[in-house]
């Protein structure tokens, strides 16, 4: 294809029990897009890495199955968000370390290489759990998770858009993307700008 619209829209602030404190002040709304081209120059997709465990779906799941929010059609209780945090910690880091060191292997590349991290911004904890991990400084980490909470799929795309204006990215610098989510599901990517 020649154009590709990516495109990752929640809104999470349907979805959450408000009287959860543990949970409902991570999550935010919002959107993000990238179109992916082809391209002449240097610029690709180096590698990408994509795993699940729906047998973990139990620590991180929506109530009720249904996602019309609070006011479905058939009013079977009430749906928001069941998350085990200290359980989905532990996964998130251990998938998402695992996965970024399979895309750099492929990829060629060690931490070193790389300009800068994209995490999945669920909560900075984590995201200094996988950097540390993968030895990656503190000024290749790129956060803004404080400004919106875990906007789940939205998060990598607002981010990169975020860290292209942070890094000045430049032909031939490298990114990898690394990423969690529901289902337990999990990517990464390494990028060459």
């Amino acid at each position: 294809y020649e154009n590709i619209f990516v495109l990752g829209s929640e809104k999470l602030s349907s979805v959450v029990d408000w009287t959860d404190r543990n949970t409902c002040v991570l999550f935010g709304d919002g959107a993000g897009a990238v179109i992916v081209q082809p391209s002449d120059g240097p610029s690709k997709l180096r590698a990408y890495n994509l795993g699940a465990s729906g047998a973990q779906h139990s620590i991180l799941y929506l109530l009720n199955g249904n996602t019309c929010g609070p006011n479905n059609a058939d009013k079977t209780g009430p749906h928001y968000m069941v998350m085990e945090g200290q359980d989905v910690f532990k996964k998130a880091v251990t998938a998402m370390c695992r996965s970024a060191i399979n895309v750099m292997k492929e990829a060629g590349i060690t931490a070193d290489d790389l300009t800068c991290v994209i995490p999945h911004q669920a909560n900075v904890r984590i995201i200094d759990a996988i950097a540390d991990r993968l030895e990656v400084p503190a000024g290749k980490r790129f956060i803004n998770v404080q400004k919106y909470g875990n906007i789940s799929s939205a998060c990598i795309p607002v981010a990169l858009s975020e860290a292209r204006e942070h890094y000045g990215f430049k032909s031939g610098d490298k990114i990898l993307l690394v990423a969690f989510g529901g289902g337990l599901t999990w990517a990464s990517a390494v990028l060459e700008w």
